[in-house]
């Protein structure tokens, strides 16, 4: 028997878990595939063929001489092209999740679980809807580009919807040490949460780094050129001590693309570098 036809939403949902599943782990097995197909009333292979089915559009897949899965349908395309901007070859990352929230928002069936419940949470059956709709997010603290901030819940769940979209991008490794232990793997934003508010969501504008990198590119004490060239400052070799082989051995190492499905905005690298090359 055929199936039933996916609608609108249901591929926009789909979407935006394709933004945060690593290409590798689309697998009907996946327990966040799980959780929405649960949601939809269909079954874990289904939503793992319409990944399967998004990842055929997706250029870097193929680029990168991967493939997705043959005879998606033309919604797919419909919704693929509302939210991917040929101009900087990614997805809109905030417009989408607006989106999937407005859908969740008005169906009392859906939640947000699917993307943003931990996967601690997933296993252990605790998940009941991550947004409350009802009452105004509280303000929680969060550190965001190494600072801490004060932040709306909802802010907070876009923080980690980045994370996990920038780790999906880069199959969850570090793209300059190959560190692949991911609770020590963080979304460094190249452009500054706080200095680029168009930009916060945006995959391009994020890099999978270990925690250690990750707070010396905060500091600039690591810059990566448009190019993906890291450089080291001469400062932080001097200062490394017993890390001085692991900084000697980076700088001049190149960001590896091999891992991203989407590479990361060379206008922004560039102008996250001058800013690195004027505080040397």
């Amino acid at each position: 028997m055929k199936g039933r036809n996916w609608n609108e939403d249901e591929v926009t949902l789909a979407l935006g878990l394709y933004l945060i599943t690593p290409y590798s782990k689309i697998d009907k097995k996946n327990l966040r595939i799980a959780m929405l197909a649960k949601l939809l009333g269909r079954t874990a292979n289904s939503v793992s063929m319409k990944l399967g089915n998004l990842a055929d559009l997706d250029p870097e897949v193929a680029r990168k001489g991967r493939k997705g899965l043959k005879n998606g349908s033309r919604m797919d395309k419909r919704v693929w092209d509302d939210f991917f901007d040929p101009a900087t070859g990614s997805i809109m990352t905030a417009s989408l999740r607006e989106e999937i929230e407005k859908i969740v928002a008005r169906d009392p069936c859906l939640s947000l679980d699917f993307l943003d419940a931990d996967p601690d949470a997933i296993k252990a059956g605790k998940t009941s809807g991550v947004l409350q709709k009802a009452a105004p997010p509280p303000l929680v603290m969060m550190k965001i580009d190494g600072v801490e901030q004060l932040v709306t819940r909802k802010e907070r769940l876009h923080q980690d919807y980045f994370r996990r979209a920038v780790l999906a991008n880069c199959e969850q490794q570090c793209v300059i040490s190959h560190f692949s232990e991911t609770s020590l793997i963080e979304a460094a934003h190249i452009l500054p949460w706080s200095e680029c508010r168009e930009a916060r969501l945006e995959v391009g504008n994020g890099l999978a780094l270990n925690a250690l990198l990750h707070a010396a590119f905060d500091e600039n004490l690591l810059g990566i050129s448009p190019d993906g060239v890291v450089k080291v400052s001469d400062a932080l070799i001097r200062k490394s001590g017993g890390f001085h082989p692991i900084f000697s051995e980076i700088n001049g190492a190149r960001l590896d693309s091999t891992l991203m499905r989407q590479p990361p905005r060379r206008d922004f690298l560039d102008l996250r570098y001058q800013k690195f090359l004027a505080s040397q």
